[in-house]
């Protein structure tokens, strides 16, 4: 094979290879905006979730206050989930957070 041959045919793999790496790249770049943008999302989402350092519970008409770090120590709890910021939770006129289930088990 003559050497511009082989040079011509060096050329052209490098073209596909630029072009399989330029297309990899793209898409990259594309689920990177896609990720930061569900980030800047929750991150907005955040700025309005204020929890105070003590957190008052209605759980079936029974009281309770704790405080948010006892709540989200368990990251599997239902609690944890509830209070971690991903989710918009209404807060009754008393400012407790109402839990529909029986307050005296709950303990």
């Amino acid at each position: 094979m003559p050497i511009l041959e082989k040079v011509n045919s060096n050329i052209s793999n490098s073209r596909g290879l630029l072009f399989e790496a330029h297309q990899l790249m793209e898409e990259e770049a594309d689920k990177q905006q896609r990720e930061r943008a569900s980030f800047e999302e929750h991150a907005e989402k955040l700025k309005h979730v204020h929890f105070e350092k003590t957190i008052k519970l209605n759980v079936g008409g029974v009281l309770y206050k704790t405080s948010l770090t006892t709540l989200v120590k368990d990251p599997n709890s239902m609690l944890a989930v509830m209070f971690s910021g991903r989710f918009e939770l209404q807060v009754d006129e008393d400012g407790s957070y109402f839990i529909d289930r029986d307050g005296e088990l709950f303990r």
